[in-house]
Formats: C-alpha cells, structure tokens, sequence
C-alpha cells in the first residue's frame, strides 16, 4: 500500500514527520500570488505522493533554480508574515535539509533553513541538536525538559 508521504520520510522519527507535516497547509490568509504559496506547493512535491504528474494548486514539482527563486522571494518578503507560520517553514526546511536522501534537495533546504534562521538573528541547530530535541523521550519532550536539548 502506498502512503501519501514519500518514501523517504518513512524512515525518520514521527516528531519529524509531524513537523513536515506542520507546514504543508501554508498561510491561509497570504494573498492567491504570495510568495510563500508557491514556495509550499513546491514543498509539498518534496515530501508528499502526487495523485498526478501534472502542477496543480496544491502540488507542483519544479526545478532546483525555481525552487531557490522561490525561496529567496519569501526570504525577501518574511517580514509581514506571523511568526507562527514561519516557524512551521523554517522546521520544516531544517528536517529536509539534514534528512533527505537527494544531496541536491537536502543542500538547497538547508541553505534555506540556515538563511532564514540567521535573517531572524538565531543560530541554527545541528543535525544532531535536532535529532536529539526530536527523538527525547516522551515526558522529557512534553514537559520542555532540557536534557533534551543539546547534550
């Protein structure tokens, strides 16, 4: 039986799948021509089965330079957008940036994730820092313990 998240993500952790998750919906509220919105159709073409090779409204596979012109337009424009969507793009690009197995995606995500969370003046996390924020046990995670963070 075939899922509707692509194979890879299958085999990292559910705290990761959750966050690629997170941000598949987009901004409900961005204008029809937002940036972010073409930016999220491409997203979703990187961890989701399509029902069809064909661009659709939710769904589009584009080229790596389309995808970085798409990138460096919500880059150019996050300043108008809440904090709590942007959040969702930046965990999500971090997750595909350390874990997709195609080096060319992987490497454009995390050029995406490092950019954004240094334009927000933040450090970004290590592959590591993330995967043990993400894999912490349940009661640790849950209760924002921090020996779930950067042992």
């Amino acid at each position: 039986m075939t899922g509707i998240m692509k194979e890879w993500t299958k085999e990292i952790g559910l705290r990761h799948q959750g966050i690629l998750v997170s941000a598949i919906r987009g901004g409900d509220a961005n204008a029809k021509d937002d940036p972010t919105k073409y930016l999220i159709k491409a997203y979703r073409d990187v961890i989701l089965v399509s029902f069809d090779e064909k661009p659709s409204r939710f769904i589009e596979k584009v080229s790596l330079d389309e995808l970085k012109l798409r990138m460096k337009k919500v880059l150019d424009s996050f300043d108008h957008y809440p904090m709590h969507f942007l959040l969702h793009i930046i965990f999500a690009s971090e997750v595909i940036g350390y874990k997709h197995p195609d080096e060319e995606i992987r490497n454009i995500w995390k050029w995406f994730y490092e950019t954004f969370v240094y334009k927000i003046h933040l450090n970004h996390e290590t592959e590591e820092q993330m995967d043990s924020r993400l894999t912490c046990n349940a009661k640790e995670f849950a209760s924002h313990d921090t020996r779930c963070y950067y042992h």
